[in-house]
């Protein structure tokens, strides 16, 4: 059974191509966002 909050990525495409710039900048953003705030996704009992 999952527990705690998992956030979902999007895979950036620009001219057809894999964006990793793009792609590293979500996960930094989604990163900072959820963990400074103290969801890891995992329910820690």
């Amino acid at each position: 059974m999952f527990a705690g909050a998992h956030t979902a990525l999007v895979t950036p495409f620009r001219d057809r191509e894999f964006d990793e710039h793009t792609f590293r900048n979500l996960i930094d953003r989604q990163f900072d966002r959820w963990h400074r705030r103290g969801c890891s996704g995992w329910n820690h009992r």
